[in-house]
């Protein structure tokens, strides 16, 4: 029988490798983001994370394994971050509204951080497998939304709006403003990237108005688009 101090030494082990693993990730998912699959390589993950190259393929074994198991965390961590949004807000609102400012916070958070849409807009460059691989899970229901949407239908049921649709226009009002980046201060005519980033997510806002048939008491006026992040109860690597 192993002893206490043994199976303390084993906890903290197994602790430190966990940890060690999502320090991996993190930087590999910072990597892939910015220069995209085909650029980076087990060696340069190795040396912009401080560790050896035969460590890192001893907790993964490849790049395309390490490539997956973030796409999965960012997977199973937009699925909580619903729920999360939903579960702040306050009680007893309608779900017309609840999808509206559900929708509008995931679009902020994507603007503010656009990690996730450009390591999704890397996917889709890829060879088949892997935009399959990262595909898959996308097509499954999001629970959080689907539910807001049925009881949406049920106030509004000639509305074309679908959850697919909601999480459609969101992906490309967040990949647009990452990959055309450089001509949002001209489009909006506005004197700095910031500003030009409000715009357009007023300009989706105004969208949502329309589609969810929201009130004019209801429409959501922030002055900045930090106004409208909501922290996250965990990180995505």
């Amino acid at each position: 029988m192993h002893t206490v101090s043994e199976r303390k030494q084993g906890r903290r082990s197994a602790e430190e490798a966990e940890k060690t693993k999502k320090a991996l990730l993190f930087v590999a998912g910072e990597l892939f983001s910015e220069l995209g699959y085909k650029r980076v390589s087990l060696r340069l993950i190795s040396e912009k994370a401080g560790v050896s190259h035969s460590l890192l393929r001893y907790h993964f074994g490849s790049k395309e394994k390490i490539w997956q198991h973030i796409s999965d965390d960012l997977y199973q961590y937009f699925r909580d971050y619903f729920q999360h949004i939903v579960s702040i807000l306050p009680e007893g609102l309608p779900a017309n509204i609840q999808l509206y400012k559900l929708m509008n916070r995931v679009l902020a958070c994507s603007l503010n951080d656009p990690r996730a849409v450009r390591f999704l807009a890397d996917a889709v460059r890829q060879d088949k497998k892997m935009v399959n691989y990262f595909l898959e899970p996308s097509v499954q229901t999001n629970e959080v939304l689907e539910n807001l949407v049925r009881q949406f239908k049920q106030s509004y049921p000639k509305s074309p709006i679908t959850g697919r649709t909601l999480r459609w226009q969101t992906t490309m009002y967040s990949h647009s403003a990452t990959t055309l980046r450089p001509l949002l201060q001209h489009m909006f005519e506005k004197k700095s990237d910031t500003e030009a980033l409000f715009a357009h997510w007023q300009q989706f806002n105004q969208l949502l108005v329309l589609q969810l048939h929201i009130d004019e008491k209801d429409i959501e006026r922030p002055k900045a688009l930090t106004d409208l992040i909501v922290p996250a109860p965990t990180e995505y690597v």
